[in-house]
């Protein structure tokens, strides 16, 4: 009923010939063997019986769209980056299917690895190399906290920075499961072992931004709906919500009074 998928295995044009073409063979991934016949009728657009596909490598895509587009993703993938990944993921018009090897959720690890912060130019001014794991990056265009953690903007590195600063221990982005098994990534976690208070820090640095605010407030009842409350409403069972924004500007006030909140433990 959902339809298969074939390849064409004739009649192909011979160089020099004139004749045209009147039918197409195809076989089925599903009946190695057998051949079937298509004639023009068939495949007219009162009666399209068939619908060409296209398999191209991500480079080839580029500046290309297509209303359906399946993307495979194997694991381990060495030459996929944060760039390979957008392009890949923006060709479709109306509908994507990402077939992935492993975990999705393990596709996040590629926001930090970018192809363009790895090229090491002097032609406008001189690189700053800086080494990440088994990467090297150029700083200027990568965000880094003073543990090495690399960051999705200079916002979250000023409050990491500031947590590493206090003594508090955090973790970037870990992920936090919910009742139902499916995640979402606070960008600090906080543990208190000596109160047992789990704080979950969340930046919402494009607050203003409609489809950003729609996001995060779906986002915001999935914590309550999984026992994350805000500081202000006396915190959650399972961990207490506290968040920063950008309305004016990194309120360095804002994070001060937060983190002597984390310190208090109240």
């Amino acid at each position: 009923a959902n339809g298969e998928i074939g390849i064409v295995t004739g009649p192909f044009k011979k160089k020099g010939q004139k004749t045209k073409l009147n039918n197409l063979k195809v076989t089925l991934s599903s009946q190695p063997g057998y051949e079937y016949t298509y004639w023009q009728s068939d495949l007219g657009e009162e009666k399209n019986l068939l619908e060409l596909a296209y398999a191209l490598t991500v480079h080839k895509s580029q500046g290309s769209e297509f209303d359906t587009v399946f993307v495979v993703l194997p694991n381990p993938c060495r030459i996929l980056s944060r760039e390979l990944l957008y392009t890949a993921l923006t060709r479709q018009n109306n509908r994507l299917v990402l077939l992935c090897q492993g975990e999705p959720h393990k596709l996040l690890e590629y926001r930090h690895l970018s192809d363009a912060a790895r090229r090491l130019t002097n032609l406008f001014e001189s690189p700053k190399p800086v080494q990440v794991g088994q990467h090297v990056y150029d700083g200027k265009h990568i965000h880094m906290s003073r543990r090495k953690e690399l960051m999705i903007s200079k916002s979250e590195v000023i409050i990491a920075n500031e947590l590493n600063a206090s003594g508090i221990e955090y973790s970037y982005e870990l992920p936090f499961v919910g009742k139902d098994g499916s995640r979402r990534y606070p960008d600090f976690t906080i543990e208190d072992p000596a109160t047992g208070v789990t704080w979950l820090w969340e930046h919402l640095g494009m607050l203003g931004n409609p489809e950003y605010d729609e996001k995060w407030g779906y986002k915001r009842e999935w914590y309550r709906k999984n026992g994350v409350k805000p500081a202000e409403d006396g915190g959650g069972e399972v961990a207490t919500l506290i968040t920063t924004t950008e309305k004016n500007g990194i309120d360095h006030d804002q994070i001060a009074r937060l983190i002597r909140m984390i310190k208090e433990g109240s």
